[in-house]
C-alpha cells in the first residue's frame, strides 16, 4: 500500500480539515508493521472518502490475474486454488452490512465494482428466474453455467468477475463470506460497521433447522428428535443429519436428470438439500466437539418451539458459536491489512478482544464530531421503566406518550424504534395513525424505506429492527422515538450465558445500538432531528456507563 494517502483522496474532492487529520493518523498507522488499523469516526466524518482513498492507495492487480479471474480458470477446483497462490494480494475489497450501503458507495465513487447476492439478479437465460434459482444451478446444471460463462451471458457472474479481478470491490459481509477463501486474497480489507462484526460472524456461522422441513425432505412423518442439548448430542444428531442428507442427495441426482414432474419436483428437493448440506458443513468445519485443536470453536445447541404469535418459528434447534474470536480468521487472514470503520465503538479493547485481535496488533484512531450536538438533542423521559417486571403496567403509557410525540411532529417523517414484536404490536393495536407504516411479515426494511421514501405524506416507519444501516438525511427522518432500551434477548440461550459470563458484553452491546439509533436521523452537519427515548431504565444504564459514551452522543443529551 501508498501510505501517501493524500494522492488517493477521491478525485474532484478536497479532503475536510477533520479528514485531514484523521488521513495522516492512518498514515502514521500504516508505517507500522501492525495488521489492524481501529478507526472509531462517528457519522459525518466521510468514512466512505476514508475507506475509497485507503483502496486507491492499494497495489494494482497484475494482468495475469486479472486473465485468471476473467477465464474463470480460478474457479477449476482443480487447480485453481494451487494456481491463485502464485499472486500476491493485491487491490482492496470493502465490506458493507446492507445492500443499501453498498448501493451508496457506488453512488458516490463510481468506478467501484459491486456485487450482490445471486437473488439480486435476474437470469439472462430465462428471465423467469433469479441467478440464485436459475437453471445453471439444478443438477446437471455445470453446461449450461460454463456457456453463460464463455458467452459472458450473466451479470452475477460478470460482476463476481469484476469485483475480484480488479483494484477494488463492494460486497456485503454474506456474500465475501460465502466466496472461497483462495479468492478473496486483497491488500487491504475494510470492514464498514465494523461494531456489527461479531453479529455477523456469529450469524454467518450458525445453523437454524427445522423438523418440519426435514420431515417433507425425507418423507417421514417425525424425524428424530434431539434428546438432549448437550454439546455431544448436538454434535452427533447433527453429523448424523449430515450423513442422512448427503445420501439423500446422491438418491435425487438420479432422478433428477430430465424433464418430467418427477424431474423438476427432484431439482428443488435437490436445491434444498445442497442447501442444507453447505450450511451443515460449515458448521462441522468449526465446531470441534471434544477441543481437538485450539482453532475449533464452541457450538451452542438449543431446542427451538414453536411461538404462537410467531408462526415463522417452528420447533427445530439452533446450532450458535458461543463466541467469534476464533471465526474472525475467517474473515482476516486473507487481507494483508484490516481497516475496521464504525461510529459506534463503546469500548475498543474489549471489542477487539471479543474479535479475537490482541491490543499489540492494532492501532486505535478516534475522531471527534464535527455536528453541532444542538441541532440533534436527544430527550429523555424517565416516567416509566420498561423493565421485565414493569413493562406490561407501563408500555400503554410509553405508547401513549409516543403517540403524543407523533402529534407534535404531525407534518414531519420520522422513525419509530420499538425493539421487540411485542412492542410493535402495542403501537399497531392503540395509535390509529395513517401515517405510520410497519414492518410487517414479508416486508423488508429496504422496502420500507422505499415506501417512506417514496411518499410525499409525513410518514413514520415502525420498526423493530431499524438500528443499523438506515440513512435519513434531510426531511426524511426529523424526529424518531426509541421507545425501549435494546437489550439483547436473554430468552437466547447464547446471549442469556454470556450475560451471566461476561457481563460487560452484554453491557457494551446495548449502549453501542442506543448510540446507531440515535444517528439514524443525523447524517449531515446541515440535517436537524429529535430523538426520543422514552424507556426510563435508560437513566440509569447511560450514568453508570457515562464515560465508555462517545462524546458527541453525550453532548447531544438534554435536561
Amino acid at each position: 500500500m501508498d501510505s501517501q494517502l493524500f494522492k488517493h483522496f477521491p478525485q474532484n474532492s478536497e479532503p475536510r480539515e477533520n479528514q485531514v487529520k484523521l488521513l495522516n493518523q492512518i498514515i502514521d498507522a500504516l508505517n507500522t508493521d501492525k495488521k489492524f488499523i481501529v478507526i472509531n469516526a462517528p457519522t459525518g466524518t466521510g468514512k466512505s472518502f476514508l475507506a475509497d482513498t485507503l483502496a486507491n492507495s492499494s497495489d494494482d492487480t497484475e494482468s495475469a490475474y486479472v486473465d485468471f479471474v476473467n477465464s474463470y480458470k480460478i474457479w477449476n477446483q482443480l487447480n485453481g486454488p494451487d494456481d491463485a497462490r502464485g499472486f500476491s494480494n493485491s487491490g482492496a475489497a470493502v465490506l458493507t452490512v446492507t445492500k443499501n450501503l453498498q448501493d451508496q458507495y457506488t453512488k458516490d465513487f463510481t468506478e467501484l465494482n459491486l456485487l450482490k447476492g445471486k437473488s439480486n439478479y435476474v437470469c439472462n437465460y430465462d428471465n423467469e428466474y433469479d441467478v440464485e434459482n436459475a437453471p445453471c444451478n439444478t443438477s446437471g446444471g455445470s453446461a449450461l453455467r460454463k456457456q453463460c460463462w464463455a458467452c459472458d451471458r450473466c451479470d452475477y457472474y460478470n460482476d463476481r468477475n469484476s469485483s475480484l479481478a480488479n483494484k477494488k470491490g463492494v460486497f456485503n459481509y454474506d456474500v465475501w463470506l460465502n466466496l472461497p477463501q483462495y479468492v478473496r486474497k486483497k491488500e487491504v480489507l475494510i470492514c464498514d460497521e465494523s461494531s456489527e462484526l461479531e453479529n455477523i460472524l456469529i450469524s454467518h456461522f450458525s445453523l437454524d433447522i427445522d423438523y418440519q422441513t426435514l420431515e417433507k425432505l425425507f418423507e417421514m412423518k417425525k424425524y428424530p428428535r434431539l434428546e438432549s442439548e448437550s454439546d455431544k448430542s448436538g454434535y452427533k444428531w447433527l453429523t448424523q443429519l449430515s450423513e442422512n442428507i448427503k445420501s439423500s442427495i446422491e438418491d435425487v441426482e438420479e432422478i433428477s436428470s430430465g424433464n418430467s414432474s418427477n424431474s423438476k419436483k427432484a431439482k428443488n428437493k435437490l436445491k434444498q438439500l445442497k442447501r442444507i448440506d453447505n450450511s451443515i458443513d460449515r458448521v462441522l468445519d468449526n465446531w470441534g466437539a471434544n477441543g481437538e485443536n485450539n482453532n475449533s470453536v464452541e457450538y451452542i445447541v438449543e431446542k427451538i418451539a414453536p411461538n404462537k404469535f410467531n408462526k415463522k418459528i417452528k420447533e427445530g434447534i439452533t446450532f450458535t458459536p458461543f463466541r467469534a474470536n476464533k471465526l474472525s480468521n475467517r474473515l482476516f487472514s486473507t487481507a494483508d491489512r484490516v481497516v475496521l470503520l464504525s461510529a459506534t465503538i463503546i469500548d475498543h479493547k474489549k471489542e477487539m478482544m471479543d474479535l479475537g485481535i490482541n491490543r499489540d496488533e492494532y492501532v486505535y484512531i478516534e475522531a471527534p464530531s464535527s455536528f453541532d450536538p444542538n441541532k440533534s438533542p436527544i430527550y429523555i423521559v424517565d416516567k416509566y421503566p420498561l423493565t421485565y417486571n414493569l413493562i406490561d403496567s407501563n408500555l400503554p403509557k410509553v405508547t401513549e406518550l409516543t403517540k403524543r410525540i407523533l402529534d407534535k411532529h404531525h407534518n414531519q417523517k420520522g422513525l419509530i424504534h420499538t425493539v421487540s414484536f411485542k412492542i410493535t404490536k402495542s403501537v399497531e393495536q392503540h395509535i390509529k395513525d395513517s401515517r405510520l407504516i410497519f414492518r410487517e411479515t414479508g416486508k423488508t426494511n429496504d422496502m420500507l424505506l422505499k415506501e417512506h421514501s417514496d411518499s410525499d405524506e409525513p410518514t413514520v416507519m415502525v420498526s423493530p429492527s431499524m438500528s443499523h444501516g438506515v440513512d435519513l438525511k434531510g426531511d426524511l427522518g426529523q424526529f424518531q422515538v426509541i421507545m425501549k432500551v435494546p437489550y439483547l434477548p436473554l430468552s437466547s440461550k447464547r446471549i442469556k450465558r454470556l450475560s451471566k459470563e461476561d457481563y460487560q458484553w452484554y453491557v457494551n452491546k446495548t449502549l453501542s445500538t442506543i448510540v446507531q439509533m440515535a444517528g439514524r436521523c443525523t447524517r449531515n452537519d446541515t440535517d436537524s432531528a429529535k430523538t426520543y427515548i422514552l424507556d426510563g431504565s435508560v437513566v440509569d444504564l447511560l450514568k453508570r456507563n457515562w464515560n465508555k459514551l462517545p462524546k458527541y452522543f453525550r453532548d447531544r443529551i438534554k435536561g
